[in-house]
């Protein structure tokens, strides 16, 4: 059973068993991989206290860009999660415009103008790259609050994916990228190394996404 057309890496994921598996490897050569899960680097359950003061742009020393005036105005920018809540500060931008896309549910295959959010990591992330709500004190919270966001789900709401969903939600950002002029993606999740890296299919379909022109911001993980 195929589940999965991942022409990005050339590649199909299906559910076999080892007979079908010995037989398919014997009538041609093929590389095989297990469809290996991924989980979220983190663990964030949406909680906000109230107006809670903003720090990142400070921190990361993008202060000085707002004080240009440089919001992240005409980029699009994909966060690979658990989806987007639809929240004030991430659905339009400073001047009160639409900024959101959506979201593609890669593991449906299905495209929504509104998400169901239940686990809170993709929101939360979302919201410290974009959310163009103030703090008391005025400050933006978000680091590029006019930058346009798509949501791309491919974790569920324990925050778990697997190597097909992930891979076949960097292929929608590439077949998108232009007609939304996609030009960020954020992947905020980690996995155990399998196999070399240019052997490995998500390490392949990041490739992919970089050699056509996206900025993939990748997390370096939690533990160090």
């Amino acid at each position: 059973e195929v589940t999965h057309q991942l022409q990005i890496i050339n590649s199909v994921a299906a559910k076999l068993t080892k007979a079908q598996l010995a037989r398919i490897e014997s009538k041609q050569e093929v590389i095989v991989s297990v469809n290996h899960s991924v989980e979220l680097a983190g663990w964030n359950r949406g909680q906000r206290r109230w107006q809670p003061k903003a720090v990142v742009a400070d921190l990361i020393g993008a202060t000085s860009a707002h004080y240009q005036y440089n919001f992240g105005d005409n980029v699009t920018i994909g966060f690979l999660d658990t989806g987007l809540d639809q929240l004030p500060g991430l659905s339009v931008d400073l001047y009160g415009n639409d900024k959101a896309w959506g979201t593609y549910d890669a593991l449906n295959n299905t495209v929504h103008n509104y998400d169901d959010e239940a686990n809170g990591h993709g929101t939360h992330v979302a919201s410290v790259a974009n959310n163009s709500d103030f703090d008391i004190y005025g400050k933006i919270y978000g680091v590029a609050p006019n930058a346009a966001i798509v949501g791309i789900k491919a974790f569920d709401y324990e925050g778990k994916a697997t190597y097909a969903d992930v891979i076949r939600g960097i292929e929608w950002a590439l077949q998108v990228k232009d007609q939304i002029n996609l030009r960020v993606l954020n992947l905020s999740f980690s996995g155990m190394a399998r196999s070399l890296c240019w052997e490995d299919p998500l390490n392949q379909a990041v490739m992919k996404a970089w050699q056509a022109g996206i900025v993939v911001v990748a997390s370096s993980g939690n533990k160090g």
